[in-house]
């Protein structure tokens, strides 16, 4: 079922980005472009910060305050937000 889930999601998200990267660009008047990226990325983006916050909150929700835990989290939070 989660196999499911992700093969859906990614394939909807290079649906919509193959759909952005087809527009054509226009120069602008100083014959310089002005380029865009597509929504998808800050949605990505804003999923890392969502994921990366929750896991930096398991060790107060599940009430472990040893110093291991922390140094875990954190290494997470820094590979999730990094990413």
């Amino acid at each position: 079922m989660t196999s499911t889930i992700v093969f859906i999601a990614v394939g909807l998200l290079l649906y919509f980005l193959n759909n952005a990267s087809r527009a054509p660009v226009v120069a602008l008047e100083e014959g310089k472009y002005n380029l865009r990226m597509s929504k998808a990325y800050q949605l990505v983006g804003l999923l890392g910060i969502a994921v990366s916050v929750a896991v930096l909150a398991m060790p107060v929700i599940a009430n472990e305050y040893s110093p291991e835990i922390f140094v875990v989290t954190g290494g997470l939070f820094i590979a999730i937000a990094g990413a």
